[in-house]
């Protein structure tokens, strides 16, 4: 049986030091008499339909998906690394791939629109393997990657565009030696210049103030359920909190200020966006009996619309461009596209992926 949020241990530790936070501390005790329910609740899911994500966006009907819907032109897919999917034995693609989401737009310029750049740059003396999370720094166009590998976890920063459509190696960004915090990230989010990474084996929500020259991690949210491992996947960020999805709990918690103040109720969620326009947020479930992808109002917290396919059984990674869903789609090795409006399904964006994709990302260059 899957434990509830309200199960968890929660620590915070500032700077690396093992003192924990008055109001953290309370919600321990409260947790330990039993009294966490008013504080910590599960929230209930509704189940809205086409009409009701219609009047929360502002339409009354669905949207037709017109240029002006878009701006991204591109996707970024990481990949899991299983040999399974792979041309080479030892090892699946660690590599994150460039693919065009306007193919009309390649074959003008030349390029055969079936053909992914490779985006990272040879890192000499860094290994990139088991690549998940991405995140684009809004100021400088840099990329953060999340390297899960277990022996070497880390995040890694690359520089901006150039013209081929790759990214120059710029630096180890965390950690600057191995933390057992940091074990095998997934997520990554931006918050109050504070990078956070998500962690599926320590239990863990890691952070470093990326703009300092000393990179330790000086924030950790550290979780614990009696008997059960605490397994991080995506996270976002909006309005001063964050939204961590975690497995064993079927819930995304929401963090704010180093507090537990909600929990979104969803089976399996792996991949969590935030479309900040309409206040929603995108989470994917691989829960075998019913995958989906669920928007959920951020104020509320209820479900507004459903997004699902046959075919769509895995959903990782996901995106959010104008009136545009995006879906890394695991088991059918696809990239998938939907009518955020009217939950539509309209196109396979990238088909026969050559190995799991895990995140996704879109960008202009």
């Amino acid at each position: 049986m899957d434990a509830t949020p309200a199960e968890m241990d929660v620590a915070m530790l500032d700077g690396g030091a093992s003192r924990t936070s008055e109001r953290l501390r309370g919600y321990r005790r409260a947790l330990a008499g039993g009294a966490v329910m008013l504080a910590f609740v599960t929230l209930a899911i509704v189940i809205g339909g086409a009409s009701k994500l219609a009047r929360h966006s502002g339409h009354q009907r669905p949207v037709s998906l017109g240029p002006r819907s878009s701006r991204a032109t591109y996707v970024y897919i990481s990949f899991h690394g299983n040999h399974r999917r792979s041309p080479t034995q030892d090892q699946g693609v660690n590599q994150i791939y460039r693919y065009t989401l306007r193919p009309a737009a390649m074959a003008a310029s030349g390029v055969p629109p079936d053909a992914p750049v490779h985006v990272l740059q040879h890192v000499l003396g860094e290994h990139t393997r088991l690549l998940r999370g991405m995140l684009l720094e809004p100021a400088t166009g840099d990329l953060f990657v999340a390297n899960a590998y277990y022996d070497d976890s880390k995040v890694l920063r690359f520089g901006p565009c150039e013209p081929n459509g790759s990214r120059a190696f710029v630096e180890r960004v965390a950690p600057r030696v191995q933390d057992s915090r940091l074990v095998h990230p997934y997520g990554l989010a931006l918050l109050d210049e504070t990078l956070y990474a998500t962690t599926q084996d320590t239990g863990s929500i890691v952070g470093v103030r990326v703009a300092e020259r000393d990179r330790a991690l000086e924030h950790s949210l550290e979780f614990g359920r009696a008997g059960q491992k605490v397994a991080f996947r995506g996270l976002a960020s909006f309005d001063g909190c964050l939204y961590a999805a975690e497995e064993g709990s079927s819930s995304v918690l929401k963090l704010c200020d180093g507090v537990l103040r909600a929990s979104i109720h969803i089976r399996k969620p792996i991949g969590v966006v935030v479309d900040e326009r309409r206040r929603l947020l995108f989470v994917g479930s691989r829960w075998r009996k019913r995958p989906r992808v669920a928007a959920f109002d951020l104020d509320s917290h209820t479900t507004v619309q459903e997004y699902t396919l046959g075919r769509m059984t895995h959903p990782a990674g996901l995106a959010v461009d104008g009136d545009r869903l995006y879906v890394a789609e695991q088991d059918a090795l696809q990239v998938l596209e939907f009518d955020i409006p009217s939950g539509q399904f309209t196109r396979v964006v990238v088909d026969d992926l050559p190995d799991d994709p895990e995140g996704m990302l879109l960008t202009t260059c």
